[in-house]
């Protein structure tokens, strides 16, 4: 057979859009000093070139700084001539009552002229506290709409005092006040009894406001914020009987406005596994700004809540060609051949910035199935995509067709996303065009838009009808869709995430408990990599279903981190030696604002069977995450422990006690080193000096259960000490025997078989106790589960 070579040319339009340098000083837009003060520095290290992908310190930004003396406008003496990153300023060389304007200029070889950042400096007599403002999780001084504001305030001085915040800029109202302020006070001298109380809800006011000995944390609702807005707050402490203040400027950025779109040529929607077409105008946006366009579905939930579906790849184009996933989500809302209404939605975005709106219309959705020669022509046109190396529009193709032509129409069906009857052909060619897509890199290397498609089009493929040797092919392609989704910039759409872990749920059907979580640790990991993208700082993220529950939260490690459970809450609680080692910032990593850790949890549900043992409670995962890299960092050794306290509904049988345990990966077995059980009412804490998986169990209280022991007794009747006495020869004979063949045979073959009885339960039992002994325990310490 000759061998045919297959050509295949695609052409891309595409925009590069070159972002301009960045120019900023750390610690905020005006600062207060003192003639008597210590000098202190400017620091420019956080401008920056947003085109710059290199792991290094960008060498090829240059620098300048220049001084003007703002109260008599002119020029400063001495003129600080620098041109390093960072200023040294001497307070005695300034003068008192002045203002000063230290300004500092970026510029690279690429680019023409230069950028610029100021900082104000206002001087006083003796000797305030020196104050740095950071906005955190921001590089550039600007936030995405609906993101909580948190700025960091550093105080350095001999006798701090009376910390404040103020709203300087408008727009902040309340700011400061009880009526809209929570306060909470975590000075080292207070911090054990503010970290012990049941405070630890979210607030339900606009503004946080936390106070250390050194420092003070804000917090701002992004409800009290308006996109496209500027604000400017203003932080003041004293020193002994000096003021000292500091100002910092953020903006929200705007949003797109106004946009419509046709949907598919009219408002209805009938489904046959075609495309559909979106029409975008009318958009209302900053002429020089690139927009983007992707299309989405939505559906209203049980609970009142809306689930959104991105959908297709993102375009820069407004006319958009979406495949037959919007069918995918509505269809397991309904009876086969019902109507129901749903939303169509497209997400508007400025390219580079990434703020995105989103303009929705009503549509009606009315299914109407394949019919057998529409599957065949489909699997013709599969067969053709994959013959020409096309394996992501052969899967994309595969799934829309197996779903138009499977039966959803149960309960069941649908909560599983598992159909009673699927084509076989179809899924042997969504397995194959799976494989070969997911192994195939270049169908990861353009826009990021391709890996999410790439995730979507693998979580699609119905697992539950393949076998256990298939399954694990599948979830091998998907952990490579997902090595390269968890390199995006930002996370996955909350659908996405969702499917991924139902689609881990369903697998784990066909796998022996024992096994499943050992195999698929990997894949767990890299879908929380994928959910804890760019989270603010007390920001949470969830995936629950009803094997698996994923959790992530950025945190301070200030406040406990609760997880609902039944009618109370799992929660953990980083110890100071916590506190210390992550409640710093992250500079020179890339993330100079990032403060604090992820924390990761993964709970299995209870009783699951895991590294082949079964257990009592839950197994919950806790694992702390670089918030620069999201790498998991390795928590040993800690002087002061964490803890996981986990509620129980029901007491404990009171013959046993609960045991905390870990999974030693080295090992591969459950232990306690390292771990403390603290029983609190109908809650158990695991106090910890490490970071891996936990679980309790219950095990026999010692002594609960007394094991057979052998026991000795004797009568003086049938015992007696023989003396010799030649004189008689009648005490040669026994006397208890003597008297026992008196009783009779009848009685002395009575004797004999109740005593064979009494003996073989006396085997028995010590066999039973052999046994249990000999049986290898889950735990380390000699106890036995009840």
């Amino acid at each position: 057979m000759a061998n045919t070579q297959v050509t295949l040319t695609r052409t891309v339009t595409f925009t590069t859009a070159f972002e301009p340098l960045v120019a900023r000083i750390k610690g905020g837009e005006r600062i207060t000093t003192g003639e008597a003060s210590s000098p202190f520095d400017l620091d420019c290290s956080l401008s920056r070139d947003p085109n710059y992908n290199g792991d290094e310190p960008d060498e090829g930004l240059m620098f300048r700084w220049g001084c003007w003396q703002e109260t008599d406008k002119t020029g400063c003496n001495p003129t600080y001539p620098s041109t390093e990153a960072v200023l040294t300023v001497d307070p005695s060389a300034l003068t008192a009552g002045k203002a000063y304007s230290f300004s500092c200029y970026v510029t690279k070889a690429e680019f023409d002229g230069e950028v610029h950042s100021s900082v104000t400096v206002d001087v006083t007599e003796n000797n305030p506290p020196l104050i740095s403002l950071a906005l955190l999780q921001s590089k550039d001084g600007s936030y995405r709409p609906r993101r909580d504001i948190e700025i960091r305030a550093n105080v350095r001085g001999d006798d701090i005092s009376e910390m404040s915040w103020e709203d300087v800029g408008g727009g902040l109202d309340g700011l400061g006040e009880d009526e809209f302020t929570e306060f909470k006070d975590v000075t080292q001298t207070d911090a054990e009894t503010t970290l012990t109380t049941s405070e630890v809800t979210r607030s339900s006011k606009p503004y946080t406001v936390r106070f250390g000995q050194y420092y003070s944390l804000l917090k701002i609702n992004n409800a009290t914020l308006e996109a496209g807005s500027q604000y400017s707050v203003q932080f003041s402490a004293l020193n002994g009987e000096d003021t000292g203040s500091s100002t910092i400027d953020f903006q929200v950025l705007g949003k797109v406005t106004g946009c419509q779109f046709e949907f598919g040529g009219d408002d209805t929607y009938v489904d046959t596994a075609s495309d559909v077409m979106y029409t975008v105008q009318s958009c209302s946006a900053d002429e020089d700004k690139v927009l983007t366009y992707q299309a989405f579905a939505q559906v209203s939930l049980e609970d009142g809540q809306n689930s959104l579906r991105l959908l297709g790849q993102t375009s820069e184009m407004p006319e958009l060609q979406v495949d037959h996933d919007v069918y995918d989500k509505v269809k397991s809302k309904i009876e086969a051949g019902d109507t129901v209404p749903f939303k169509v939605g497209v997400r508007v975005c400025y390219q580079l910035t990434k703020v995105c709106a989103d303009f929705t219309k009503d549509v009606t959705y009315a299914h109407q199935p394949l019919t057998a020669e529409d599957i065949d022509d489909k699997k013709e046109e599969i067969n053709d995509l994959k013959n020409e190396g096309r394996p992501v529009e052969g899967l994309k193709t595969a799934n829309s067709a197996q779903k138009a032509s499977a039966d959803l129409s149960t309960e069941a069906a649908r909560k599983r996303r598992a159909a009673i009857s699927f084509d076989q052909t179809l899924l042997e060619l969504q397995k194959e065009l799976l494989i070969l897509a997911a192994g195939d890199q270049s169908n990861y290397d353009g826009y990021p838009g391709d890996v999410l498609s790439m995730v979507d089009a693998a979580m699609d493929v119905p697992i539950p009808a393949y076998q256990r040797e298939e399954i694990r092919g599948i979830l091998d392609a998907q952990r490579n869709v997902l090595q390269s989704a968890k390199d995006l910039d930002d996370r996955l759409p909350q659908e996405t995430i969702d499917g991924v872990r139902q689609q881990l749920e369903d697998a784990k059907i066909a796998f022996p408990d024992s096994v499943f979580f050992t195999e698929n640790r990997e894949i767990l990991g890299l879908l929380s990599k994928c959910m804890g993208k760019n989270l603010a700082t007390g920001e949470r993220i969830s995936s629950y279903g009803d094997d698996i529950l994923i959790t992530i939260e950025a945190t301070l490690n200030i406040d406990p981190i609760m997880i609902p459970k039944g009618d109370g809450s799992i929660t953990f609680k980083g110890g100071d030696d916590v506190r210390n080692r992550y409640d710093t910032s992250w500079e020179g990593c890339g993330c100079e604002e990032c403060v604090g850790v992820l924390v990761e949890f993964f709970i299995y549900r209870g009783q699951d069977y895991v590294a082949g043992e079964s257990h009592d409670s839950d197994v919950i995962g806790m694992q702390f995450v670089n918030p620069c890299t999201g790498d998991p960092m390795e928590v040993r050794d800690l002087y002061d422990p964490a803890t996981i306290s986990i509620p129980f509904s029901s007491p404990w049988p009171s013959t046993t006690r609960p045991v905390c345990s870990y999974y030693n990966d080295t090992n591969m077995e459950w232990s306690q080193d390292g771990v403390q059980t603290v029983v609190d009412g109908m809650d158990v804490r695991c106090e910890t000096n490490h970071t891996t998986e936990y679980v309790i169990d219950f095990v026999i209280e010692d002594g609960a259960v007394a094991e057979p022991t052998p026991t000795t007794s004797t009568r003086g009747d049938d015992m007696t000490t023989l003396e010799d006495d030649d004189d008689d020869d009648d005490d040669d004979q026994i006397p208890g025997l003597t008297a026992l063949l008196g009783m009779g045979i009848g009685v002395i073959v009575g004797i004999v078989v109740g005593a064979i009885v009494v003996l073989a339960i006396i085997v028995i039992l010590i066999v039973v106790v052999l046994k249990n002994v000999n049986k290898p325990k889950m735990m380390v310490s000699p106890v036995v589960k009840a």
